[in-house]
């Protein structure tokens, strides 16, 4: 649904809440029982290339179009149609495993009872289907309301936690030999860091003509802001926890919201906190419902109506989520060997599509309507 142009800002706003909420509420856990005490530095060593990465895809989208237009242009044809039907088939193993993990995170922050998972997936989904079918102007508006009040509420929750850190469990900040998994945690969190480019590359013909040549720029600081965001609340959860507590939690982020301290006055500040977390995930499900329907609708042309096809790909997605997952210990095993197969995918036809295609390229094929 045609809705206007992009800005840099919104896609500013865009690349940051396609990632916040899987580094806010997904990976702290794992990066903690991977890299311990030290698992808040593995942001900041793994942004410097994430950074670079995004702002590499957002300066080739700018000049030579967005991912459909730079794969029309690779030749073998054939071979820019299969890469994007790579880059089509991890968007929608993660799409349905972020709608799954989505729905377990409502479960924990919203239920207090016996609620059905598959009610709260139908109550997602359908959010998620509504802001997809809407197109990427309206994500955009809604992402420069929701990125920014999480960003605040998440910092404010924080600094409210400070007075009960012990510092002295970060330390020593450097030691003699780090632990053995600190190499996975690195590449763990490069991989999601990859994801606001892969946004950027799908709106990038989105934008108007004079934000385009600010999308590399846009890209690069919403991975900047996600590491440094992440890097401080790893920092809080080991410093509160300490890191063998911190490794045995699912979500830290909760745990560390239930921990706000009250005043008089003030209660309760988790219910504050967690629900605009768990609302920002579900903005993160419409956009991954638009990626993949954009992706289809590249593969396979179809009218402009085919906007009308998204509440297939949302209830496809439901339905994928609670067979191939049927409880919480099969979204965790499934949850990072899923990450790491998948997005390297996108890293690779980023780099394929944009390496091979003809530099001054604008215009090209563009499929799937007006979404």
């Amino acid at each position: 649904m045609s809705r206007g142009r992009l800005t840099a800002r919104q896609l500013f706003w865009i690349a940051l809440i396609g990632v916040l909420p899987t580094v806010f509420l997904e990976v702290p856990g794992e990066l903690v029982r991977l890299a311990g005490r030290y698992a808040w530095q593995t942001p900041l060593f793994a942004a410097p290339p994430a950074v670079a990465f995004a702002w590499w895809v957002g300066s080739m989208a700018a000049g030579r179009g967005d991912l459909a237009q730079a794969a029309a242009g690779v030749r073998p044809a054939w071979l820019g149609r299969l890469l994007l039907a790579g880059a089509w088939m991890a968007v929608g193993i993660v799409c349905v495993l972020v709608l799954r993990e989505t729905a377990e995170g409502a479960a924990a922050t919203y239920v207090k009872g016996n609620v059905p998972i598959s009610a709260l997936t139908l109550l997602i989904l359908i959010e998620g289907g509504l802001l997809a079918w809407l197109g990427p102007v309206v994500i955009g508006r809604t992402s420069a309301v929701l990125a920014p009040a999480l960003s605040v509420t998440y910092l404010g929750g924080l600094m409210l936690v400070l007075p009960l850190l012990q510092v002295v469990r970060l330390l020593p900040l450097l030691p003699g030999v780090f632990p053995p998994g600190i190499g996975v945690s690195l590449r763990l969190e490069w991989l999601w860091l990859v994801e606001p480019a892969l946004v950027g590359a799908l709106l990038a013909d989105r934008l108007e003509g004079q934000h385009r040549r600010r999308a590399g720029s846009a890209l690069a600081l919403a991975t900047a802001l996600a590491a440094v965001l992440l890097s401080a609340g790893l920092a809080v959860i080991v410093a509160d926890f300490g890191p063998a507590r911190a490794a045995e939690l699912a979500l830290p982020f909760l745990d560390l919201s239930k921990e706000l301290p009250y005043s008089a006055y003030l209660e309760h500040l988790d219910s504050l906190v967690m629900p605009i977390e768990i609302v920002s995930a579900m903005e993160k499900v419409g956009i991954m419902f638009w990626m993949w329907h954009r992706l289809a609708c590249l593969l396979v042309p179809v009218p402009a109506a085919s906007v009308m096809w998204i509440p297939a790909i949302a209830l496809a997605s439901g339905l994928l989520s609670m067979l191939l997952f049927p409880n919480l210990l099969a979204v965790d095993r499934a949850l990072y060997p899923v990450s790491a197969a998948c997005v390297p995918v996108f890293a690779a036809v980023l780099t394929a599509v944009y390496g091979m295609a003809p530099a001054g390229r604008r215009g090209g094929a563009r499929g799937g309507g007006a979404t």
